[in-house]
């Protein structure tokens, strides 16, 4: 079970920062390459059922909350995954946040945000 995170603040240090930034980044490539390839994954699978893995993913997931973070400048996460569902739900009914991946995305950027050092040695 990965551990739940309620609420995420972003960092005052103007350095820690723009390394967010950067990580911001990573994850919108990894966003855009795991879309391709659930796309060019099983060419007989639902074009729905494509949607929800791809909604479901880790990286979306970090994307999304990194993101919110970045702009709000804190993230509480009970709200922001009821928000994702609710945003989903209306393109695939009977959405639901995958509990586990959205989970291990917020206790990825809480620990960024907790420890530069942590976030300096996982940029690419």
């Amino acid at each position: 079970m990965v551990e739940q995170i309620s609420v995420i603040i972003l960092p005052e240090d103007a350095e820690h920062t723009e390394l967010l930034r950067r990580k911001l980044k990573e994850y919108a490539q990894r966003f855009k390459r795991d879309r391709r390839a659930i796309l060019d994954e099983g060419e007989y699978s639902p074009p729905n059922k494509k949607r929800l893995i791809h909604l479901n993913s880790d990286s979306a997931y970090k994307l999304r909350v990194l993101s919110e973070l970045l702009h709000k400048g804190i993230v509480e996460t009970s709200g922001l995954s009821l928000r994702i569902a609710r945003r989903n739900e209306k393109f695939l009914p009977g959405y639901k946040t995958e509990g586990d991946n959205f989970n291990n995305a917020c206790t990825c950027v809480e620990l960024y945000c907790r420890d530069i050092e942590f976030l300096r040695g996982n940029l690419k």
